[in-house]
């Protein structure tokens, strides 16, 4: 995700970058460095951002579900 497109997405939801920050639980600086282009997010930003997008809750494993090994 480029700098510009995270820009737009956290705009496109109305989110302020301390909100974004928290919606995708990083540190606000760190939102802040990847909207200015001063570190690379990882590969999944996108897939977060599009969790968020869609109001979805982060993964949690059920203790009734069992493991594959």
């Amino acid at each position: 995700m480029t700098p510009d497109g995270l820009k737009r997405w956290r705009r496109s939801l109305g989110l302020s970058q301390r909100a974004a920050a928290e919606a995708l639980r990083v540190p606000t600086r760190t939102l802040q460095s990847w909207e200015a282009g001063e570190r690379n997010p990882s590969g999944c930003l996108a897939l977060a951002c599009a969790a968020v997008s869609e109001g979805l809750e982060p993964w949690q494993q059920h203790e009734t579900e069992e493991i594959d090994q």
